[in-house]
């Protein structure tokens, strides 16, 4: 899965499954190309 990929499955989930459970989830890309999905403090990466 390239990174274009990944990223944009995650922006798929963000807007929509993630966005329906909890309206403060944020994503973030890291220095070494992984997205991470922060939600209440918690931060994890569901695309590795």
């Amino acid at each position: 899965m390239t990174r274009l990929t990944s990223f944009h499955a995650a922006w798929m989930l963000q807007n929509t499954y993630y966005q329906k459970l909890n309206p403060t989830i944020t994503m973030r890309v890291t220095p070494d190309g992984q997205i991470q999905v922060i939600t209440k403090g918690f931060c994890f990466s569901p695309l590795i």
